[in-house]
C-alpha cells in the first residue's frame, strides 16, 4: 500500500505533461521511472518497421545522470525474448540470467553490464506490441512486487499516450502547414491570373488595333503605312511570345524537381560569367565573386537564380557607368547560407522592395527596359522552393542588393 500511495502522485505527474515535444516527454518518463522504482536503467525500444529488431529510443542510466539510445537488438539472436514480448503483458524476471525468456542476454549483455533482474512491458498501440518499456535492475536479484509491476504497466500506457499524442500534433501541424500552404498559393494564383491577363491583353489589343487599322486602308495607304504597321504587329506578337514563356518558367519551377547536389559556387559562377560574356561585354560589365559557401541545391534553378539577378545588374545600370556586380556569401549558423549579389546600377525606391518579388512587376516603363518583369518572381519562387528567403535594398542612384538564403551543403536540403 505505502508503494502504491508513492507512485501515484508520479503517474499524476506524468498524465499531466505535455507529450507534443516526444523527445522531452521519453526523457521524463525514463526519469521519473527509474527514480520511482529505484532501477539503475530504463529503457524505451521501438520495434523498427520491419519488426525484425527493436532500437533504443532512451535509454537512463540512474546513477550516471545520462541519457543513451541508438543500440540495436536483432530477433534472430534473441528468438525466445521475441516470442515472449509478443504473448505476455509484463516479463518479470528476478533471475534474468537464468529465466528462459530473458536468458538469450545473458552473456552479451546482461552480464557485462551486471544486470540481475529485469521487468519488460510491452508498449502497445492499438492493440499492437510497437515497442518494450525495460527496467533492469543492477545488483543482487530483486523481486519485483505486484505495485511495483502495476506501476511498471501504467507507465508503460503512458509512453502510449506519447507516441499517440506526438503523433497527432505532427499530423495537426503538417495539416496547418499545408492548409496555409494552399492559402499562400490559391492568394498567389488569383494575383497571378489577374496581372497575367492584364499583361497579356496589352499586346493583343494592340494587334487586334493594327489588324482593324491595316482592314480599314486603301491600297495606297497600305503601300505607304502597312509595312510599319505590320512591323509593330510583329513586336506585340514577339512580346506576347516572351510573356507567355516566362509564364510557363515561372509555373514550372515547382513542378520540376531536380536533384539536391553539392554546388561549390565560385567555379560555377565563373561557368555561368561565361555564358553571360556576350551581355558582360555587351555592357562594359564585371563580375566579382568574393567569399562563396558550397549550396546544397538544384542546380538548374540555382543557375537560372543568378542568371536573372546578374542580367537585371546589367541591364538596368547607370548611363555612362559599367556595371559591377559583386557576389558574396557566408555560412549562417544552422543549415543555411546567406548571399549576396549586389550592383552599381539606377537602384529603386525601398517601398518597392517587395513589390519587385511579384509577377509582371515593373518599376520602369517597357520603351526604358525590356522584359516582361517576373524575373525577380522566378528568383523568389526558387529561394522559396529551397527553404530560403529573399530579399531586397536598393538606394536610386546608388544599386541594389539582393539578398537570399540557399541550404549550406553541409545539411541536405529536404525542400520537395
Amino acid at each position: 500500500m505505502a508503494k502504491t500511495l508513492r507512485y501515484q502522485p508520479v503517474l499524476l505527474d506524468l498524465a499531466k505533461s505535455d507529450w507534443r515535444d516526444l523527445g522531452r516527454s521519453l526523457t521524463k518518463i525514463t526519469e521519473l521511472d527509474a527514480h520511482s522504482l529505484e532501477v539503475q536503467r530504463v529503457g524505451i525500444w521501438l520495434f523498427n518497421p520491419e519488426r525484425s529488431a527493436i532500437v533504443c529510443e532512451e535509454l537512463y542510466l540512474l546513477q550516471e545522470d545520462q541519457h543513451l539510445r541508438g543500440t540495436v537488438l536483432y530477433a534472430k539472436d534473441y528468438p525466445r525474448y521475441f516470442q515472449a514480448l509478443e504473448e505476455s503483458r509484463i516479463l518479470p524476471a528476478e533471475d534474468a540470467v537464468n529465466d528462459p525468456r530473458t536468458s538469450e542476454f545473458a552473456e552479451g549483455y546482461l552480464k557485462p553490464q551486471g544486470i540481475s533482474s529485469m521487468m519488460d512491458v510491452p508498449v502497445r498501440l492499438e492493440g499492437k506490441v510497437v515497442g518494450i518499456l525495460c527496467h533492469e535492475h543492477v545488483g543482487e536479484k530483486r523481486e519485483w512486487s505486484p505495485e511495483d509491476q502495476e506501476f511498471a504497466t501504467s507507465v508503460a500506457d503512458m509512453v502510449s499516450l506519447a507516441y499517440t499524442a506526438a503523433a497527432r500534433h505532427r499530423a495537426e501541424a503538417a495539416l496547418h502547414e499545408k492548409t496555409q500552404e494552399l492559402e499562400r498559393s490559391n492568394q498567389e494564383l488569383e494575383s497571378f491570373a489577374y496581372v497575367a491577363s492584364h499583361d497579356l491583353q496589352e499586346p493583343l489589343h494592340s494587334i487586334i488595333a493594327f489588324v482593324d487599322r491595316l482592314n480599314g486602308m486603301k491600297t495606297a495607304e497600305l503601300e505607304e503605312k502597312g509595312g510599319d504597321l505590320l512591323l509593330r504587329m510583329q513586336r506585340s506578337a514577339l512580346r506576347m511570345q516572351r510573356l507567355i514563356d516566362d509564364l510557363l518558367e515561372y509555373s514550372r519551377i515547382g513542378l520540376r524537381k531536380g536533384p539536391m547536389e553539392r554546388i561549390e559556387l565560385k567555379p560555377f559562377l565563373a561557368e555561368l560569367a561565361a555564358d553571360l560574356e556576350y551581355r558582360l561585354n555587351e555592357s562594359g560589365g564585371r563580375l566579382e565573386v568574393a567569399a562563396a559557401p558550397d549550396v546544397s541545391a538544384d542546380p538548374f534553378q540555382v543557375r537560372r537564380l543568378f542568371q536573372n539577378l546578374i542580367a537585371n545588374s546589367l541591364k538596368f545600370r547607370r548611363p555612362g557607368v559599367a556595371p559591377l556586380v559583386k557576389v558574396s556569401g557566408r555560412v549562417l549558423e544552422g543549415r543555411f547560407c546567406e548571399i549576396e549579389v549586389e550592383d552599381n546600377g539606377i537602384g529603386f525606391e525601398e517601398k518597392y522592395a517587395e513589390q519587385i518579388f511579384k509577377p509582371f512587376t515593373r518599376l520602369n516603363p517597357h520603351s526604358a527596359f525590356e522584359g516582361s518583369g517576373i524575373g525577380l518572381a522566378v528568383c523568389r519562387k526558387i529561394v522559396e522552393r529551397h527553404g530560403g528567403t529573399i530579399t531586397a535594398r536598393s538606394v536610386p542612384g546608388k544599386g541594389s542588393r539582393f539578398c537570399f538564403t540557399l541550404p549550406s551543403a553541409g545539411k541536405a536540403s529536404t525542400a520537395s
